[in-house]
C-alpha cells in the first residue's frame, strides 16, 4: 500500500524592522487615486498605537474606502436606480480617522497636483472677449 505524500507548504514569514513597516504593509498596496490618497493621508498621522491597531485588527485601505462608503451612502439622493452623493475631503477624511481610530482633527489634507499648462500641448482658447459684451 503506497502512502500519498504530503505537500507541506510552509507559509513565509515576513520579519519587520518597527510596528509601522509591518502596519503599512499590511494595510495594502493602494489600487486607485482614492486609496493612494488616503495613504499619503494617513502616513504621517499614524502613531505606534494606531500602526498595532492596524495590524492587530486588520485594518486595510480597501476596508477604509468601504467604509467611507458606507458612511457617503446616507448622503445619496437616489432617482430611479442611480444615487448620487456629494461629500466633501474634509468628510472623506473625517471617516478615514474614523476607521484607523485617529483622534482630532487633522490639518494636513493631501496636496493635489498642480495642472501643468507650459509646452507645446498646452491648450489654447481662441476667443474675441470683446465681442462677447457687444
Amino acid at each position: 500500500m503506497a502512502r500519498k505524500a504530503k505537500n507541506t507548504e510552509q507559509k513565509e514569514t515576513q520579519v519587520f524592522d518597527n510596528i509601522f513597516d509591518e502596519a503599512f504593509a499590511k494595510l495594502g498596496e493602494p489600487k486607485n487615486d482614492l486609496e493612494r490618497d488616503t495613504l499619503n493621508y494617513i502616513r504621517p498621522l499614524v502613531s505606534e498605537m494606531i500602526a498595532q491597531d492596524i495590524v492587530g485588527k486588520g485594518l486595510t485601505l480597501s476596508g477604509c474606502i468601504d467604509h467611507c462608503f458606507g458612511k457617503g451612502h446616507k448622503f445619496e439622493v437616489k432617482k430611479g436606480n442611480r444615487g448620487l452623493a456629494r461629500v466633501t475631503e474634509e468628510q472623506h477624511f473625517e471617516w478615514v480617522r474614523e476607521y484607523f481610530g485617529i483622534e482630532g482633527a487633522a490639518e494636513a489634507v493631501p496636496p493635489k497636483e498642480p495642472l501643468k499648462l507650459s509646452g507645446e500641448n498646452t491648450p489654447r482658447l481662441d476667443l474675441d472677449l470683446d465681442s462677447l459684451f457687444d
